[in-house]
């Protein structure tokens, strides 16, 4: 946009505003409109309705992967070898055991297709959450899941493909409550580990028409953060009353005054 919106500068100054108390709450906001049932016109032609979930812009291409990742999801071919590393030499009593670089290849390689996730907000057992999970990923075929401890789940999958279509289909939910992933990573530690991100909608109220393009919603979303879906009837200019679009949310760092 090169040219100011007045009311497109004001929701953005209120969403900031409202951002700060959504922790909880934004999270139930989302999850209503998530499943909210799409108008007559976007009906399928066998008459049954469709959520608003399966209406969204189909894949932004690594959007989720790459705004939860980064550069993680790429091999690691940079793996060091502990005996080539300069140590002092033990204290007394002390033992010191080293891998080598082809050990630790070997170790690790079983869990590249695995992810660590926790739900956000709510304390889960391990039988909810893999008969959960069973369900929302039963296109993902086989997979295990161990227990971390302090909410942190280990899911390791039996295939890439499967490990991959979860990440390209998020965000997730389980309730009201948003499923955390991140890849796993070496010598992971629950009690070291924090929850950093969650996916929210974000609601741009009377913006104008010419605006309702998915290359533009795109630009606006991503001054609040990486933009991980769009509403597709939103994009498809069919729903006139307000726009959105779902974005990752970096608790960490303080809301941006747009």
């Amino acid at each position: 946009m090169t040219e100011p919106v007045d009311g497109i500068t004001k929701s953005i100054k209120s969403l900031t505003r409202y951002l700060a108390q959504i922790r909880v709450m934004g999270m139930r906001v989302l999850w209503e409109m998530w499943n909210q049932p799409v108008p007559q016109p976007l009906l399928l032609e066998h008459g049954s309705g469709i959520s608003y979930k399966d209406s969204l812009i189909g894949v932004i291409p690594g959007a989720y992967e790459h705004a939860f990742f980064g550069n993680s999801m790429e091999e690691d071919e940079t793996i060091s070898s502990d005996e080539e590393e300069d140590e002092e030499p033990p204290e007394e009593g002390e033992v010191v055991i080293k891998f080598t670089r082809e050990l630790k290849h070997r170790i690790r390689a079983p869990w590249s297709t695995s992810l660590i996730v926790k739900v956000f907000g709510r304390s889960v057992g391990y039988v909810f959450l893999v008969n959960k999970l069973k369900i929302m990923w039963n296109f993902a075929g086989n997979f295990s899941c161990v227990d971390l401890g302090l909410g942190f789940f280990l899911i390791r999958f039996d295939s890439q493909s499967g490990f991959e279509d979860v990440l390209k289909r998020g965000p997730w939910f389980i309730g009201e409550h948003f499923l955390s992933l991140r890849p796993w990573v070496p010598n992971f530690r629950a009690s070291e580990a924090s929850v950093k991100t969650v996916a929210i909608w974000v609601r741009l109220p009377e913006l104008p028409v010419e605006y309702y393009h998915k290359d533009s919603l795109l630009h606006i979303g991503s001054g609040l953060g990486p933009v991980l879906r769009v509403d597709f009837n939103t994009a498809a200019g069919t729903r006139g009353r307000f726009a959105r679009i779902c974005v990752q949310i970096d608790l960490d760092k303080p809301l941006e005054d747009c």
